[in-house]
C-alpha cells in the first residue's frame, strides 16, 4: 500500500511539474484584450500578394491598441525598422537615450519611409522573440529586463503590404534561425522550417529608391 501511494504521489508530481513547465513556455498574445490566435493576417506557408510568408506571424489591430510584452525577456535589440518585401528590410539601432516614437519620426522624416519600432527579447532557452509594427514614448535599452504583460506601446504598421495597422511576430534559435512562432502561443502551427531563410539588412534607403 505505502509503495502504491508513493508511485501516485511521484506521477502527481511528474504530471504538475510537465503541466508547469508547458504552461511557463506558452507566450502571452501581444494584443491587448485580445485572445491567442485572434486577428491573424498571415501565418507560415501564407501568401501575401505573390510573397509566400515563411517564418512570421502578422496580427492585425486597430489603431492605438495596445502591444504587450509576451514573456519576461532581455532586451537584445531596439531598431527601427521597414520591411520592403518579406525578404528585404531596411533598419537600424536606435539612439537609446529617445523614446521609440522620437527615433522613428526622425527616421520618417529622413528617409520618407514608413519606418516603424521593432525590439528583440531573448527569452527562454536563449530563443529571441522579435516584435516589429509598434510606436511607444518609452525608451528602451538593450540589456534591460522587461516582464510578460508589460505595455510596450501601441500598434503600428509592420509591412506595407498591409494597409491597415499590424504587428510582426517571429521566434529565432540561438543560432539566429527562424523558428515556429505559433506553437509558444498555443496554437496550432503552419510552421516548417525553411531550408534556407535570409532577409537582407542594409543600412541604407539608396538601395531601394
Amino acid at each position: 500500500m505505502f509503495m502504491n501511494r508513493s508511485r501516485i504521489i511521484v506521477t502527481f508530481i511528474a504530471i504538475a511539474v510537465v503541466s508547469f513547465a508547458a504552461q511557463a513556455q506558452t507566450l502571452l498574445w501581444p494584443i491587448a484584450g485580445k485572445t491567442a490566435g485572434e486577428d491573424i493576417l498571415s501565418q507560415p506557408q501564407n501568401y501575401i500578394g505573390d510573397e509566400l510568408n515563411s517564418v512570421d506571424l502578422f496580427i492585425g489591430a486597430a489603431s492605438g491598441e495596445f502591444v504587450l510584452c509576451p514573456a519576461d525577456g532581455i532586451i537584445t535589440f531596439v531598431g527601427t525598422s521597414y520591411l520592403k518585401s518579406l525578404s528585404f528590410m531596411l533598419g537600424s539601432g536606435v539612439q537609446q537615450s529617445k523614446s521609440i516614437a522620437e527615433n522613428v519620426l526622425s527616421a520618417r522624416q529622413k528617409e520618407g519611409l514608413q519606418y516603424t519600432g521593432s525590439i528583440s527579447l531573448r527569452i527562454s532557452e536563449g530563443n529571441k522573440l522579435h516584435l516589429q509594427g509598434f510606436l511607444s514614448d518609452k525608451i528602451f535599452k538593450t540589456g534591460q529586463k522587461i516582464y510578460r504583460g508589460d505595455t510596450l506601446g501601441v500598434v503600428d504598421y509592420s509591412y506595407n503590404a498591409f494597409k491597415s495597422p499590424s504587428l510582426m511576430v517571429g521566434i529565432s534559435t540561438p543560432d539566429g534561425k527562424p523558428t515556429d512562432p505559433m506553437t509558444p502561443f498555443g496554437l496550432k502551427t503552419s510552421f516548417v522550417k525553411p531550408e534556407a531563410f535570409t532577409r537582407e539588412n542594409p543600412l541604407s534607403a539608396n538601395q531601394i529608391c
